[in-house]
C-alpha cells in the first residue's frame, strides 16, 4: 500500500480578490487543488493522470479504449437493472467478443445448494488459472439458467454441471434450506411434500406489469419469489439460512413447484439443457460422490481434454470416508425419496434408486470409471 505523506504548506488567499477560474492557468489550477489536499504524492497522481486524460481524448479514442479494456461495461445497463453488483449473484463481467468455432476460453460451474459446489470452484480457480472460471452462466450457478437474459456477449464455454444424489441432498436441503423460508426447521414428510413456494412480499406487485426480467438475476417476476433480493417487507417466522432473502423458482406459468424433488427434476433438465445453446461447447457432468471415491484425478484430466489446457495442480486423493459420515436417514424418509424421485431425470446423470438394508442403503450409480 502506498503510503502519502502530507505537507504542512496552505496556501494563502486573498478572500476580497475576485479572480474568475477562466483566468488561471490549468496547471496553476491543479497546483492549488494539490496544495488544498496537502498531499504532494497525490498531486503528482492528479497531474499524471489529468495529462493523461487530456492528450488521450484530444486524439479522440479514450473512450474507445475504455470499451476495449473494460469489456463489463457492455452488460452494464443489464446489471444495474438487479442493483446487486457486490452480490454473488450479480451478472460476471464479460470476457470477450462471441466465440462459438474458436477455443474454450471460459469455464462455468453450475449446480443446486448443498452439491459441493464451492469445493469443485476451487479446484478449477486453482488448477486452470489461465481460464476464466466463474460459478454462473446467465444466472447464479443454483439457478435455471436461460440463454440471452443476461445481454452478455459470451465466449466459448465449458459448463460443468455437478450434482449429489437425491438422498443426501434432500437431506441436506432439509437440514439448510438456503433462501428457503417456507422450509426451515420443517420435519422429514412435510419437508419433502411441502409445495416449493412462499407467501409474495407486497413488494412483488410493483413489478407485476413488467414482461422484462426486472427481477434478480434477470428473472420475470412470474418465475421467482421475491423479485427483489432483499424485500424489506418480507419478514420470515424464522431468520435462518438467508430466508429473508427468499428465491424460490417458479414454473414459467407462475405456478409452484409440486416439492423440492420435482425442483430437483426440473433443474437436471435445465442444466443439461445448456449444451444446446451455440456458444456452450460441451456440458461435463460431475457427482459429488464419485470426486470423493475416486479423488479429483478423473475430473481435471477430462477439463484438460475439453479445453485442450494443461492443470497447474495436484489432484486430491479419495476421500471415501467424508461419504460415511453422511447424515442418518430413516428408512422410511428413503422409501419418500426413492418413490418421489424422477429417475429418468436422475438416469441422465448417472443416478439410480438405492438398496435400503435397515437404516443404512447403498447408492445406486451407473457412471464409468
Amino acid at each position: 500500500m502506498i503510503e502519502l505523506a502530507s505537507t504542512g504548506v496552505s496556501p494563502v488567499l486573498d478572500p476580497n480578490a475576485r479572480i474568475s477560474r477562466r483566468d488561471i492557468p490549468r496547471s496553476s489550477q491543479w497546483r492549488m487543488t494539490c496544495a488544498l489536499h496537502k498531499n504532494i504524492r497525490m498531486c503528482a497522481l492528479c497531474i499524471i493522470f489529468t495529462t493523461v486524460v487530456t492528450v488521450s481524448l484530444r486524439n479522440g479514442n479514450f473512450a474507445q479504449r475504455v470499451a476495449v479494456d473494460d469489456p463489463s461495461s457492455l452488460a452494464t445497463k443489464k446489471s444495474e437493472a438487479t442493483s446487486q453488483k457486490s452480490d454473488p449473484a450479480s451478472p460476471a463481467a464479460i470476457s470477450g467478443p462471441s466465440n462459438r468455432d474458436g477455443p474454450i476460453l471460459d469455464i462455468r460451474l453450475l449446480g443446486e445448494r448443498n452439491s459441493g459446489t464451492n469445493w469443485v470452484d476451487s479446484i478449477l480457480s486453482e488448477c486452470f488459472p489461465t481460464m476464466n472460471t466463474a460459478s454462473r452462466l446467465t444466472r447464479w450457478k443454483h439457478w435455471f439458467q436461460e440463454d440471452g437474459v443476461d445481454g452478455i456477449v459470451h465466449n466459448r464455454t465449458l459448463v460443468v454441471a455437478q450434482f449429489r444424489n437425491p438422498y443426501d441432498w434432500s437431506t441436506a436441503m432439509r437440514k439448510m434450506p438456503h433462501h428457503s423460508p417456507s422450509h426451515v426447521r420443517l420435519k422429514w414428510p412435510q419437508f419433502m411434500t411441502k409445495t416449493w413456494t412462499t407467501s409474495r412480499p407486497e413488494s412483488d406487485k410493483n413489478y407485476m406489469n413488467d414482461t422484462g426480467t426486472p427481477c434478480q438475476d434477470f428473472f420475470n417476476v412470474r418465475e421467482i419469489i421475491a423479485c427483489e433480493r432483499h424485500p424489506v417487507d418480507f419478514h420470515p417466522k424464522i431468520k435462518a439460512y438467508s430466508s429473508d432473502k427468499p428465491i424460490y423458482e417458479m414454473k414459467k406459468s407462475g405456478d409452484p413447484y409440486d416439492n423440492i424433488l420435482d425442483l430437483r427434476a426440473a433443474k437436471i433438465y435445465n442444466h443439461l439443457s445448456v449444451k444446446e445453446w451455440p456458444w456452450v461447447a460441451d456440458v461435463l457432468v460431475v457427482q459429488y460422490e464419485r470426486l470423493l471415491l475416486e479423488g479429483t484425478a478423473f475430473f481435471i484430466r477430462r477439463v484438460e481434454e475439453l479445453t485442450g489446457v494443461e492443470a497447474q495442480c495436484e489432484p486430491a486423493p479419495p476421500q471415501p470416508e467424508r461419504l460415511e459420515k453422511r447424515r442418518k436417514i430413516e428408512r422410511d424418509w428413503m422409501e419418500l425419496i426413492t418413490k418421489n424421485t424422477d429417475w429418468e431425470a436422475e438416469a441422465l446423470i448417472a443416478y439410480s434408486p438405492a438398496k435400503i438394508h435397515g437404516n443404512k442403503f447403498a447408492l445406486g450409480y451407473t457412471w464409468k470409471p
